[in-house]
């Protein structure tokens, strides 16, 4: 991915899909967690 690119996701111009985003975050050595909570506030499981 190059930097012009990067520079869209960080300004907001452009939503990265999960994919990019899994790409990104592997490259830097991250990871995604998402949790998901009902409104009442109660955690699903995904």
């Amino acid at each position: 991915m190059k930097q012009p690119q990067i520079a869209r996701i960080e300004k907001g111009d452009v939503s990265p899909t999960w994919d990019t985003l899994s790409r990104i975050f592997g490259a830097v050595g991250a990871e995604v967690d998402v949790k998901v909570r009902v409104p009442g506030g109660k955690l699903v499981k995904v």
